[in-house]
């Protein structure tokens, strides 16, 4: 699982290479269109995230997640790199990875029996309560 979980993560983060290229961070396309290529990558690392789940919990392969997840999301919001991961998130509108993870998970351990409007639900709730918690990013919280 561990092993599908990396290719996964590698295949990603080569795709955002290559998206990246594309467009410049300054003075590049609008955010509509790096949403666009957010949602690429974010698709491809979402790929079997019941799978994936297990190796979340591996400290190596989150920590590869969510640093590919947070590039990803610097450049949908052409901010610099300096920005937490917490911030990040807040700016560009986009959940945190592990919380996108459980989400799928829940949605497919659940056989369906839930809408995928009520799972990001339960996902916002989850990400309000953690940026609440959180100690870094406080400045944009406030």
């Amino acid at each position: 699982m561990v092993e599908r979980a990396e290719y996964i993560s590698s295949k990603s983060a080569k795709v955002a290479s290559f998206l990246s290229r594309l467009m410049p961070n300054v003075g590049g396309p609008k955010e509509s269109s790096r949403r666009l290529q957010a949602t690429v990558v974010l698709t491809i690392m979402l790929y079997a995230a019941p799978i994936q789940k297990e190796a979340v919990v591996t400290k190596s392969y989150r920590r590869q997640m969510v640093s590919l997840y947070r590039i990803v999301c610097l450049r949908t919001v052409s901010a610099f790199r300096t920005v937490s991961y917490e911030a990040v998130c807040v700016i560009a509108r986009m959940p945190p990875v592990e919380l996108l993870v459980e989400e799928r998970s829940r949605h497919y351990g659940r056989c369906l029996s839930f809408s995928r409007e009520e799972e990001w639900k339960i996902t916002i709730d989850q990400w309000q309560q953690r940026e609440e918690a959180a100690d870094s990013g406080r400045w944009t919280h406030r």
